[in-house]
């Protein structure tokens, strides 16, 4: 049985033979910071331009999104509390009419996005509000 004296003692880190920056790269050999540093830094042919407008990230990607997750909620606590008022069958009613149109302008804000479900959120989120 082998003991840790029977090691080669320049296999071992901290001894003069093994450098003191040496990594194992998981394939038995050894890579140094500056030469794994030099593998991962960016080539200038894999780096997008910056003056190309590569870097931009449309906005109203996440503004739509944003619309469309928002008025989804609101229908949905629209549709929550329609129950509340069960009393009055007319503004349950109308809770559920809006609940629905909030949740049908959400789910268009999100899947097509554009100017024209951004018009039709905003119309029925401003006619919600004025209800």
């Amino acid at each position: 049985m082998k003991t840790s004296d029977d090691i080669d003692s320049g296999d071992r880190p901290g001894d003069a033979s093994f450098p003191a920056d040496a990594i194992p790269d998981g394939l038995g050999e050894l890579a140094t910071e500056s030469t794994v540093a030099a593998q991962l830094a960016p080539t200038s042919s894999t780096m997008p331009s910056r003056t190309s407008g590569d870097w931009t990230i449309p906005i109203s990607v996440g503004v739509m999104q944003m619309a469309g997750l928002t008025s989804i909620g609101a229908g949905a606590i629209h549709a929550g509390v329609a129950g509340l008022h069960a009393e009055t069958p007319t503004l349950a009613r109308l809770f559920v009419a809006v609940a629905v149109a909030q949740i049908v302008a959400g789910l268009l804000a999100l899947v097509r996005g554009g100017r024209l479900a951004a018009a039709f959120a905003v119309a029925v989120n401003i006619g919600a509000v004025a209800a």
